[in-house]
Parts: C-alpha cells; sequence; structure tokens
C-alpha cells in the first residue's frame, strides 16, 4: 500500500515587531510544526513609514530564515506583510530590498486577507469546533476582530491599533503615568466604537491569537512550553492589566515569559486585549498560537 509523502512547506509573517518563520510538514491532511523561528525588527512605527535600520534588520532576518529553510527540504515558501508594510508609504523599499537580496517577493495581504488567514487558522487549532466563534488578533500595528457561523465570516473588522504603534505614541519604558494610561484607553474605546459587531450578531467562544495573547498566556501559565488552547479569564487579564502598568520595562521583564524586548510594549498590547475582550464581553477566551503564518500555510496546502 503506497502512502502520499509528506510536503514541506515555509511561511515568514513579516510584522510590525518581529519577523515570524514557520516551517512545517503536510500529511494526512494535517500541518506537523518541524520549525519556529522569530526575530523582533520593530518595522512599524508610529509615522507610518518604514525606518531604513528597521528595513535592513528585516532583510537580514528574511534572508537568514530563507537559509534555515534549506535544511527541512521546503518545496514551497512564502514571505507574506502585514498592517506595517500594508500601510507604510514606502513599503516598496522593503519589497525592493527583498527581491534583490534574496530574489523573493513579498506578498503584502489585505485586511480580509490577514483576518481570513486567521480563521482559517484558529479553526485548524484545538477547541474550535463550536457553530459560532469570535476570533481577536492583536498584533503590532493592527488589531482584527472576526465572527463566524459555520466557518463563514458574518462579521470582520480591522482596527489600526497595535501593541507597537500604541506604545510609540504612549511611553512605555517607565512606569505608565495613569493620565497617559487613561488617554491610551481613550483612544481605544473610540476605536473599538466602530470596530465591535453589531449587536444583533450572535458571539460564540472566544478565540486570540497574536504575541500579546500569547505572552498574556505565558505570564499566567504554570508551563511555559504548551499554551496551544490556554484558557484566558478576563479578571486575570484586568489584573495583569494593572500590575504591568506599575513598575517600569525592567520590572516587566522580571515576569516570566516577557523579554526585554516585549517588556516596552506589553502594557498597550494587555491594555488593548483587556478592552477589547470588555467590549465583546467576552468572559474567557483560548490561547491559539498559529496566528496569519498558520492560516497561510493551511492555504498553501490546500491550493
Amino acid at each position: 500500500m503506497s502512502s502520499t509523502p509528506p510536503v514541506h512547506l515555509a511561511v515568514l509573517d513579516v510584522g510590525s515587531n518581529s519577523v515570524r518563520l514557520e516551517v512545517a510538514s503536510w500529511t494526512g491532511g494535517a500541518l506537523t510544526n518541524l520549525h519556529r523561528d522569530r526575530v523582533v525588527t520593530r518595522l512599524g512605527t508610529a509615522e507610518g513609514t518604514l525606518h531604513p535600520s528597521a528595513i535592513m534588520a528585516t532583510v537580514l532576518a528574511i534572508a537568514r530564515m530563507l537559509e534555515e529553510t534549506s535544511r527541512y527540504d521546503v518545496q514551497r515558501v512564502r514571505i507574506v506583510a502585514t498592517a506595517a508594510v500594508r500601510n507604510a508609504s514606502n513599503a516598496s523599499d522593503l519589497i525592493d530590498a527583498v527581491r534583490e537580496v534574496t530574489g523573493e517577493e513579498i506578498t503584502v495581504l489585505s485586511e480580509r486577507a490577514e483576518a481570513e488567514s486567521v480563521l482559517q487558522s484558529v479553526l485548524d487549532g484545538p477547541g474550535s469546533n463550536a457553530s459560532s466563534i469570535v476570533a481577536i488578533d492583536i498584533g503590532g500595528g493592527s488589531s482584527e476582530v472576526i465572527v463566524a457561523h459555520d466557518d463563514d465570516i458574518v462579521h470582520l473588522a480591522s482596527m489600526p491599533l497595535g501593541a507597537v504603534n500604541l506604545a510609540a505614541r504612549y511611553e512605555q519604558s517607565d512606569v505608565i503615568d495613569p493620565s497617559m494610561h487613561a488617554f491610551m484607553r481613550t483612544e481605544i474605546e473610540s476605536a473599538l466604537m466602530d470596530w465591535v459587531p453589531p449587536a444583533d450578531i450572535v458571539l460564540g467562544e472566544g478565540f486570540v491569537t497574536g504575541g500579546t495573547f500569547t505572552t498574556i498566556a505565558r505570564v499566567l501559565g504554570e508551563m511555559e512550553a504548551d499554551i496551544e488552547g490556554a484558557v484566558l479569564t478576563f479578571e486575570q487579564v484586568v489584573g495583569l492589566c494593572g500590575d504591568l502598568a506599575s513598575v517600569d520595562a525592567a520590572g516587566r521583564a522580571d515576569f516570566k515569559g516577557i523579554s526585554l524586548q516585549r517588556a516596552g510594549i506589553i502594557v498597550a498590547g494587555v491594555t488593548l486585549a483587556e478592552m477589547t475582550m470588555r467590549a465583546l464581553s467576552l468572559s474567557r477566551v483560548h490561547v491559539h498560537e498559529g496566528g496569519v503564518g498558520r492560516g497561510v500555510l493551511l492555504g498553501m496546502a490546500s491550493a
């Protein structure tokens, strides 16, 4: 009896805060992770342009990751970019530099394509067999909410707020001044008014992706290595937000699961997570590690 050999696929996800690589094997209708890597490049800015040093760091990270894929006999690879590149006035500087150095093209995902990838990833994860789900993806430069009934999207909204661009406007290195935190909350609240689904759309089980939520899960979890499917409650997120805002970046980096690189943006991210859960009346959410990159891989596998 013959069996179909596995297909090795790779995706590089260029985000506002970092470049992520995932290499996976597709066999028997399922993806199996082979390798993950992440390099912080801080590509996103509050000004809407890509800084030359961040472009160079991103190009170098992509070139190195492409070399890594050669160790896994990868048959197909895609490089995708999200909000930081999508909204940048000089996005072509990065796209041209990557093409010149690596010979590869970057696909800049539209808001809908990004959201569809997140949904596809969530639906492939544990616990997502409910008929109605709401998925939240908090990134560095944008955040999305997707509501799906029976796998069909019935509500999709993208908000131009993420952990990186919020942190750039509200200094995060010291203890967060209460008045500054209040200004941040006001901006988030104003954006959420146009972001949450209409009252007649029924929200189901909540699922969350993105570095902010996976970091929260690592801080609160007993086992750092396995956070896929972890459940976070609204009360836990509220409590952690207060704890993190009360110390400076060095103090936040002392928390389990928070790197010094993320310590400067984590208060903005957790505040956004807390207020989004509140606006959607979600008392608990399930953490999913896959996100955009995993959804892109699933799309590649089914193509």
